[in-house]
């Protein structure tokens, strides 16, 4: 029996760590292919290890997200390469500093709203197309801010979380 979404493409944007990574993880385990997206060579590369440790395959794409132009190139490389994505998970975040908004450095709230805001929208723009050329487009976008709590227990649990969410979303729109 093949995985579950064997032959299906991923791009997990936040990938080196916390739940981006796990989902990532996850998600390789399940038989995609992974596009990982994130600042750091060296996370990406250890996801890359776990991705290929769980069975899966990986796609590694170092980008700080604040690129307009670097996001413009990857969806043009996504099409050139295969085409279409089967699935978008919008994990990447930055949560600036815990103060009151009166307080906070404009440069900081400026590169939350590029991250958190600017970027994703441009994603979602971009990316549309390529998840429509599929059968089984699905997007799912997490806010940056819950691992505060208690971030081992959280992160663990809401990549648990993710992953039955997206397999009950894929279950039924999949082939067997």
């Amino acid at each position: 029996m093949k995985p579950e979404l064997s032959g299906r493409i991923a791009l997990v944007t936040g990938a080196s760590r916390g739940i981006g990574r796990a989902a990532a993880i996850a998600l390789a385990g399940t038989g995609a292919h992974v596009i990982l997206v994130a600042r750091t060579v060296g996370g990406l590369e250890e996801t890359d290890d776990a991705v290929q440790k769980a069975g899966g395959t990986a796609t590694l794409v170092p980008m700080n997200l604040r690129d307009g132009d670097a996001i413009d190139r990857l969806g043009a490389s996504i099409f050139e390469r295969w085409g279409r994505l089967d699935a978008f998970l919008g994990n990447a975040g930055v949560l600036g500093q815990l103060t009151p908004l009166a307080h906070l450095d404009p440069k900081t709230f400026q590169e939350v709203l590029e991250v958190n805001v600017t970027a994703n929208w441009r994603l979602i723009r971009l990316l549309d197309p390529l998840l429509r050329r599929t059968d089984a487009g699905h997007t799912q976008q997490h806010m940056v801010g819950a691992p505060l709590f208690d971030e081992g227990r959280v992160l663990v649990r809401q990549a648990q979380e993710f992953q039955e969410h997206a397999q009950g979303q894929w279950r039924g729109v999949l082939p067997d």
